[in-house]
């Protein structure tokens, strides 16, 4: 069997025949399943004699048809675009071929009016004919379609003769030569043919009564035998279908009104039109209305269609009819959202019923089991008229196997060859593009409901005209535009961060999704489109992201990665830790991930909202989930990151959170968002940033965004500038982001988690021996490197976490850590992420944390706690073990009173120094500047501030705070970082001095002596910056006297090595810091000059600390190039 989808909206007629017709269905004969100018997608879908499946998507308003064809292994066998001009109806067939025909009614040129037509495409898009309606047949429309053989084509049409509305069914063969044409009395709505002769039904109005007309036509002697069926009815709409099977019966199905409610009636009639058995389909207070039908291999009869309530919100209706129709059963099927939804067509394949679905602008594909239970599901489209940023279509490989029962083709974002971390994987037809602002219709950007549209009509013929010389085709006539933050529109009010900043949107407005369906890899001509810098910010591929995987709670002793360690155990402490926090219900965490299966018991009352998990939203389908059931699912990676983070503690059930609280005692433990960017493996980068900076924001007093304190992202994918922005846009908001660094076992790269180190806290796995998890039988092992800050428990036999409550499928026992319980093991990178979270969490519920530890402050204090393994030969940092394993206890030390103070700098820099003439080269592109070398003004901007310790504090680490810090450090070389400076400490008696100095350029001309007005990274007025100080309480006195010192360090900035002086000739202790006060390097030395070699020390900002003795340091900052 193969499977084909035609998804889209519709085309250009170029066709033309003198016989057949079609017709124009006016207001009084709408038609469900036909006819609409509403913004809703209409699903058509056909079977052909050998069960190939062709089925379709199409919008009215945008005249594109977008035609996908895939077997079942996952083939993409073809997909072609065509336009529909003013399109009012369409219908298709799938012929044995792997051809297709097209059917409806569009706008003909010649005639000034709509007329039938009929098109046949190729496999490879080439249209081989195309007829058109007679000429005296006036706004007709072809109604229904149906193949009989290989060699002829039903189909029948209504159109206008004067003022006559009339009816007509036809025949064509495969050479798109119109064979004949008969008359039927009323409106044909369906037509189902075998050999030479097809049933037609067609309905007709007489005395305020509506008809059902069943008519026998022969193909050369026309009708033959009709049957009338009269049912009392106020609507047309009543008309919906017929399906024959192969034995010459056939269903009819047509509506009738029960006790005011509109109902479903269903017939069977034998081959002599004589009814065999009749039944109804009705759901009390409820509007039915079916759209399709379909029978299985025993006889059971299944129709879907639509549910209208009283609240006026429809749902989707499925219903089976059990052999001859002796029993019914119909569910209904919401989406949520508050949205209206439909299921529009039906195939059945073996035991596996599936249905299209449409409503909220978007559609999917539903699986269900002969007894109606959910099997899976998957979208199909996301927005009007176009594919989703889901569905990857036409790249998409389906998942391998036949089309029966379970199996039925389950959309994956499995597009190309290769693992994470070896080729980037990424829709073959879907770019991501930010257009610089201000070039995008400003009318489009500003209406919320707008969601896509057409390239052409959103951008300026100039930059069109360039666009497509770049790629080499008209990309502005094939590219469908989706909007990727359709929520953020210009001048939207900023976010404020928990420290009280404004956080501006400026910008993601102008993130565009350009899907081209007829084009080459995208990989091949987004490079061209981002070459048009400073018009096109960047162009990238869609890429694809991929998921990594003491308390009385009765199965708190099988959580052996909670326990207290010691240097030869994984484990990361949270006894000691709770003794100080268990967590609070005001810090709000979101687990960007699957859905969380908010029914779990350890999540509290089984309801969203009520219980541990308060809310969330489903970026792949867009709805709210707070306005949804929670579906059935197989897929737990979410909820098991969710349990281990905080299910709730101390309750006597099933297992304990981190942050879960102490249930026991009244203290709530973390709340919960589940941000749905995955249903399945794989998601893309769309969904991601979206839910990223949702969930980051918090707009108007939290009416818009979910304001979290931190989030959970336990996946990742290739490196791209939408989810880096993204990123930065969370932790400019103060929101800390945890990622996993990977399960690839080496050091290659993989994004969030290697991304700029201060804004992403990356994760590795370590064993049970807490020490970086290597390959075992699982095939598993944790990457490291490339900023890896910490290690976390990775052994799936130490960790015990959350499991769905009603998987889809049978779970064999040994997918349980435990006997029959829903728990599970959860391993990996995946599991050490969510530790991460949960210790994040810890620290922002103690004491009043939660208003100012910002992400470099819980990083580096989470830092400064790791334990590190008993076999390390590395002291601080090293690349496989990152600062050591997660210790939840020590990490909470550094925020107890009593222990340490953290206190922060805030600087309001004031200029020092001008060079007027200033040679400046930009490294990387600053909003409209590209690389090159520039000319204008640099500014030095200083500010030194001091802080009185108690005589019993000694100053214990410090660290710039880079997210409040706008500038640069380098020197008339901007390098692409617009959070930096350079900070100077000294310790002079009890007092702790710290300098702040921030380097700005004015551009005021480019190479070619053209005038510019560009401040980098910002004004004088908007300079600032920001460091943090912890101080321990003891009894030491540190004295520091930087006049007797002497110290002197060259060159400053360096390549490779450093030269100090010192007045003073004692032997001492050094160490180099890194920007976060991480050390990096030791040693020591003797006299007043040595040289230290630095070259294999990353670029960026160190700090060089001289111990000379129990009570004295000095500390002297420099940059390395």
């Amino acid at each position: 069997m193969k499977i084909c989808l035609i998804a889209g909206a519709l085309l250009v007629p170029t066709f033309f025949c003198g016989q057949f017709d079609q017709t124009y269905l006016n207001t009084e004969w709408k038609f469900q399943h036909a006819y609409s100018t509403s913004s809703q997608p209409h699903l058509l879908q056909s079977t052909n004699l050998s069960g190939n499946l062709l089925q379709g998507i199409w919008q009215v308003d945008n005249d594109l048809l977008i035609l996908t064809c895939l077997s079942a292994q996952g083939d993409a066998l073809w997909q072609h675009d065509i336009f529909w001009e003013n399109g009012q109806y369409a219908t298709i067939e799938l012929l044995n071929d792997n051809s297709a025909l097209i059917a409806g009614s569009a706008y003909h040129q010649d005639f000034g009016n709509n007329r039938a037509r009929l098109l046949k495409m190729s496999g490879d898009g080439d249209i081989e004919w195309t007829l058109w309606s007679s000429t005296d047949w006036e706004n007709s429309t072809i109604t229904a379609l149906s193949v009989a053989d290989s060699s002829r084509i039903w189909l029948t049409t209504t159109g206008w003769t004067g003022s006559t509305l009339e009816g007509r069914c036809h025949t064509v063969g495969y050479d798109g030569v119109a064979e004949n044409t008969f008359g039927i009395q009323g409106i044909p709505v369906s037509i189902a043919a075998i050999q030479n002769q097809a049933k037609v039904m067609s309905g007709w109005t007489a005395d305020g009564f509506i008809f059902k007309r069943l008519s026998k036509v022969h193909f050369e002697q026309g009708v033959q035998q009709e049957l009338d069926i009269e049912l009392p009815f106020e609507l047309p709409e009543g008309i919906a279908g017929i399906h024959q099977t192969n034995d010459g019966h056939f269903y009819m199905i047509a509506h009738t009104l029960i006790a005011g409610n509109q109902a479903i009636q269903v017939w069977k009639i034998n081959p002599q039109l004589e009814i065999d058995w009749t039944n109804t389909i009705q759901e009390a207070g409820t509007h039915l209305i079916a759209k399709a039908v379909a029978s299985d291999d025993t006889g059971n009869l299944y129709v879907t269609g639509v549910a209208w309530g009283a609240e006026g919100i429809s749902e989707t209706l499925l219903a089976r009819l059990e052999i001859e129709g002796n029993s019914t059963e119909q569910r209904m099927l919401s989406h949520g959202g508050g949205c209206s939804v439909s299921g529009e067509s039906i195939a059945i394949t073996g035991e596996t019923i599936c249905i299209i679905e449409a409503g909220c602008e978007r559609a999917w594909i539903r699986a269900f089991d002969q007894g109606l239970h959910a099997m899976w599901s998957a979208p199909l489209i996301h927005e009007i008229g176009t594919h989703s940023i889901e569905s990857c279509p036409d790249g998409v490989i389906v998942q391998t196997g036949t089309v029966n029962e379970a199996t039925i083709s389950r959309y994956t974002w499995y597009q190309s060859h290769g693992e994470l971390g070896g080729d980037e994987l990424h829709c073959s037809n879907q770019v991501v593009v930010r257009f610089r602002e201000g070039l995008v219709d400003d009318a489009f950007l500003q209406d919320p409901s707008k969601r896509f549209g057409q390239l052409a009509a959103l951008l300026p013929p100039a930059l069109l005209d360039q666009m497509n010389a770049a790629v080499g085709f008209d990309l502005g006539s094939k590219g469908v535009v989706t909007k990727v933050f359709p929520w953020v529109q210009p001048g939207l009010s900023p976010s404020i961060s928990r420290g009280g900043e404004e956080v501006s949107l400026e910008g993601f407005e102008n993130v565009m999704m350009i899907h081209v369906s007829d084009a080459p890899d995208c990989a091949e001509w987004a490079d061209d489109l981002g070459a048009l810098f400073p018009m096109i910010r960047y162009a990238v591929p869609h890429h694809v992201l991929k998921l990594m995987s003491d308390p009385d709670d009765e199965y708190y002793v099988s959580q052996l990665s909670l326990a207290s360690h010691d240097a030869s155990f994984g484990g990361i402490n949270a006894v000691d830790a709770w003794e100080r926090s268990t967590g609070s219900a005001e810090i709000r965490v979101g687990v960007v991930d699957e859905i969380i299966d908010w029914a779990v018991l350890d999540f509290g009352s089984g309801a969203i909202g009520d219980g541990v998990i308060k809310g969330g939203y489903n970026y792949v389908q867009d709805f709210d989930l707070e306005l949804s059931d929670l579906p059935s699912t197989d897929h737990y990676h979410g909820t098991a990151c969710a349990g281990i983070i905080g299910a709730r503690r101390n309750d006597g059930l099933g297992v304990a959170g981190i942050a879960g609280g102490d249930i026991a005692n009244g203290i709530d433990g973390v709340s919960m968002y589940s941000l749905v960017i995955f249903e399945d493996q794989f998601a893309g980068v769309a969904q991601a940033a979206n839910a990223i900076v949702q969930g980051a924001s918090d707009i108007n007093d939290g009416t818009l965004g979910f304001g979290l304190h931190a989030m959970n992202l336990s996946w990742g994918g290739p490196e791209d500038p939408l989810l880096k922005e993204a990123i930065e846009y969370a932790w400019l908001n103060d929101c800390m982001i945890a990622a996993a660094r990977g399960n690839s076992g080496s050091d290659q790269a993989i994004y969030p988690a290697c991304y700029n180190d201060e804004q992403v806290f990356s994760c590795g796995a370590c064993g049970s021996d807490g020490v970086l998890l290597e390959l075992g039988e699982d095939n598993y092992a944790s990457s490291y490197g490339q900023n890896m800050d910490v290690l976390a428990p990775g052994n799936g036999a130490d960790i015990l976490t959350t499991f769905v409550t009603a998987p889809l499928d049978p779970i064999e026992e040994s997918a349980y850590c435990l006997t029959e319980s829903n728990y599970t093991c959860f391993r990996n990178t995946s599991a050490a992420t969510a530790h991460a979270t949960g210790t994040i969490a810890l620290g922002l519920a103690y004491g009043s944390y939660m208003d100012y530890l910002f992400p470099e402050d819980q990083e580096h204090l989470i830092q400064l706690s790791c334990a590190d393994p008993s076999n390390a030969t590395t002291v601080g940092y090293s690349e496989t073990q990152g600062w050591g394993r997660i210790d939840a206890g020590a990490y909470l030390q550094f925020l107890d009173p009593d222990l340490f103070q953290l206190i922060q700098l805030e600087f309001s820099p004031q200029i020092v120094q001008t060079d007027l003439n200033a040679n400046i080269h930009l490294s990387v592109a600053f909003e409209d500047l590209g690389v090159g070398d520039y000319s204008g003004e640099s500014l030095l901007l200083s500010q030194e501030l001091a802080t009185t310790l108690l005589p019993t504090d000694i100053p214990f680490a410090e660290w710039p705070r880079l997210h409040h810090t706008t500038g640069i450090s380098s020197n008339l070389n901007y390098l692409g970082n617009n959070h930096e400076g350079q900070f100077v400490t000294s310790t002079i008696d009890n007092e702790v001095h710290v300098n702040c100095s921030i380097q700005l350029f004015h551009i005021t001309a480019d190479g070619n002596g053209n005038a510019l007005d560009t401040w980098i990274p910002c004004s004088p007025e908007e300079a600032r910056g920001a460091y943090s100080l912890l101080i321990k309480h003891q009894s030491t006195q540190w004295i520091e006297e930087p006049s007797e010192a002497g110290i002197a360090l060259f060159p400053n900035p360096t390549e490779g090595t450093i030269h100090l002086t010192c007045d003073l000739s004692n032997f001492y202790e050094w160490e180099i810091l890194d920007h976060l006060g991480r050390k990096v390097h030791k040693g020591t030395f003797q006299g007043n000059a040595w040289d230290i070699n630095v070259e294999s020390l990353p670029q960026g900002a160190y700090s060089l600390r001289l111990h000379v003795s129990e009570n004295k340091q000095y500390s002297i900052h420099f940059i390395k190039l």
